[in-house]
């Protein structure tokens, strides 16, 4: 569409140009007039017709334009109603403990394999379980129970279903954010905007 609209933008300076040396040929110069005035003339009538037909294809490729844009929109728009909206009941930062703990006591305790107690010690690596002794108290005031109320299992299978169900949700949310910046989407879209280069806005 840019090549379409310098084409317009320059077939009708010229246009101009060629009226403009006509009118001085006619009033100025006239010991040159019939020489200039036909020559301007033809330049004249040229551009004249290119500007009419570079309007017409400016206008044609104008509407496929926003045509395309207009579906690549609501293919934008389909896409960001489909995303995962993360809605959880409990505290985000407390989930986040929990998520962020479990994950590197498991490191630790992978890593520590292969290791002596006192390399361990020596490393500062500890379990910890701060966060998910949080979570179980919050879940069970949740319920309106006590700790002391259930077993160590119950407590266990209470935090764990939680802790799943939380990982599950935060997954479908990442997984739906990571195709929205799917490029071919984007991309699609971006060279759509870009072809909308009118003379007027």
């Amino acid at each position: 569409m840019r090549a379409k609209k310098w084409l317009v933008i320059i077939t009708f300076d010229i246009a101009i140009l060629a009226l403009v040396g006509m009118f001085l040929c006619f009033f100025m110069f006239k010991n040159f007039y019939e020489i200039w005035y036909d020559i301007w003339l033809a330049v004249f009538g040229g551009a004249t017709l290119g500007f009419i037909m570079s309007l017409i294809e400016y206008y044609a490729e104008k509407r496929s334009s926003m045509e395309r844009f207009y579906v690549e929109a609501l293919s934008s728009a389909n896409a960001f109603s489909n995303v995962e909206c993360l809605i959880i009941n409990e505290p985000i930062e407390l989930i986040k403990n929990c998520i962020h703990e479990e994950d590197t006591n498991k490191q630790y305790r992978k890593m520590s394999e292969n290791l002596s107690t006192k390399e361990i010690d020596d490393m500062g690596w500890k379990i910890e379980d701060k966060a998910r002794t949080a979570m179980i108290s919050f879940l069970c005031n949740e319920k309106g129970m006590s700790i002391e109320e259930l077993e160590s299992q119950q407590l266990n299978e209470l935090y764990n279903e939680k802790i799943i169900q939380c990982r599950e949700k935060l997954h479908k949310c990442l997984d739906s954010y990571l195709k929205i910046l799917d490029c071919s989407l984007l991309g699609d879209l971006s060279n759509a905007i870009g072809n909308l280069d009118f003379i007027f806005s």
